[in-house]
């Protein structure tokens, strides 16, 4: 990008043996102005299913018509590098005023691993001093329209694995007399979940409340969105709802638990000796992550023991037990574990526990935000939602600062590129308007310091 005029810091953010830098950039401004964070992330999603890819390496940046494809694209490079567009523009027309403090983290696909030690080094540091908001350009817009993003859930992933055998068995000598863990394992975890609505069973989830506020939110929200939009921008074939504002609902305001792999199968027709299985849990306000690794397991033993002792075969119970190392599923080092722990007995590793996030939006820098939009050529209007992802180093920093701070959530990726998704991709033409939007609002914020 070749921009100066920035003095950077490097941080390591610490997870046991594994660092994730953090890049922190300032750019001082002018004496006494207003300090803002501009948050971004420069780490990636896994490639996946390379065939999807459709021959394309994920990691070449190439050009289609109009998109530059290629893992990260969207999520979250080609946002980064449009603020970086925007900034540069300005400072060569002497047009940036505020104290600009750029903070690139590589550890946000894994959960923001350490993160809460390094914002509390560059606060000591005075790296960030005090921030009158903080902006992040990692959300996206919604059918044309700039999302205005005001809460995200949070998530704690899990990885479960049980054994029966010390190896593959025979299923036709012992097939019907030894358990499959295979069909055992995701049977347990299904009976947490409804399949066909997504309600979750875990815990408190089916009892909490939803917040009138935020129904309010949503209902104007579904107004300017339509299921057809969703599905075709999830590339899925059908939802589980085509009414919008119980999509909305649920991707906002609903807890969920998630089943993402079941491993340990076997080739002919034997019966697998163990399996594993990966889930999440997305999170809501007022869901504390390490509650919610507790009422998991209880509702899970609970079930497991409910069925043993029913057919009186307490043999087959072991318990479930939590296990004292961590994951990181995105760790390019793991595969596959083998759980080496007792036989019988549900073995429950937890990677990410992060808290849901929410943010104030009646603010001066929202406001902006959606003059900024306008200037840029963005003929559609914001629309306020909320949304279903998660970054983690957003709670760390409203921590840190305390939850008067505004946050804004400045969607500059669209919802068709693919987030997470194989053939990811940034669209050249609404990067162009994703620059202007960004020149408008740093631009503006001198103002907005004059009228506060």
């Amino acid at each position: 990008v070749g921009l100066q005029g920035f003095e950077t810091t490097m941080l390591q953010a610490r997870d046991g043996g594994r660092r994730y830098p953090v890049l922190f950039a300032t750019f001082e401004g002018e004496p006494g102005a207003e300090e803002v964070v501009a948050y971004n992330h420069a780490d990636v999603q896994p490639e996946m299913d390379l065939a999807k890819w459709k021959g394309e390496a994920p990691f070449s940046g190439a050009h289609g018509y109009n998109v530059i494809k290629g893992r990260g694209a969207t999520d979250d490079k080609g946002p980064l590098l449009a603020v970086l567009y925007a900034l540069k523009f300005l400072i060569q027309r002497d047009a940036l005023k505020n104290r600009i403090t750029l903070m690139y983290e590589t550890g946000e696909e894994s959960g923001s691993p350490g993160i809460e030690a390094v914002v509390q080094e560059a606060r000591d540091r005075k790296i960030i001093r005090n921030p009158s908001h903080v902006f992040v350009s990692d959300t996206e817009f919604k059918e044309g329209h700039p999302n205005d993003t005001v809460s995200l859930r949070g998530i704690v992933t899990l990885h479960l694995g049980l054994s029966y055998a010390s190896g593959t068995i025979h299923s036709g000598i012992y097939g019907d007399i030894v358990p499959n863990p295979l069909e055992i394992l995701p049977t347990l975890i299904l009976h947490l979940k409804n399949v066909w609505t997504g309600q979750s069973y875990v815990g408190n989830a089916q009892d909490l409340e939803e917040d009138r506020t935020d129904v309010a939110t949503l209902r104007e929200a579904a107004q300017y969105l339509t299921a057809e939009g969703l599905r075709n921008a999830a590339g899925a074939y059908a939802l589980r709802t085509n009414d919008v504002l119980t999509a909305l609902k649920k991707v906002g305001l609903h807890p969920t638990l998630t089943l993402h792999n079941i491993a340990g199968g076997v080739e002919g027709t034997g019966v697998p000796a163990s399996a594993e299985a990966s889930v999440s849990m997305r999170l809501v306000e007022g869901q504390d992550p390490e509650q919610a690794v507790r009422e998991f397991m209880q509702d899970l033993n609970e079930g497991f023991a409910r069925y043993t002792r029913e057919e009186k075969v307490p043999q087959l119970y072991g318990g479930v037990e939590r296990a004292q190392r961590s994951i990181d599923p995105h760790d390019p080092k793991y595969k596959r574990l083998i759980f080496p722990g007792k036989p019988c007995t549900i073995e429950v590793e937890v990677g990410h526990k992060i808290g849901a996030f929410k943010t104030g939006y009646d603010t001066p820098y929202h406001r902006l935000a959606h003059e900024a939009y306008r200037k840029a050529g963005f003929e559609k209007e914001p629309v306020r939602v909320l949304d279903g992802g998660t970054i983690g180093a957003m709670t760390i920093l409203q921590k840190a600062f305390g939850k008067e701070l505004p946050f804004v959530l400045f969607a500059l990726s669209r919802d068709d590129d693919g987030y997470h998704q194989e053939q990811e991709h940034f669209h050249l033409d609404h990067a162009r308007k994703a620059i202007k939007a960004a020149v408008h609002y740093f631009a503006g914020l001198q103002d907005v310091a004059k009228t506060a």
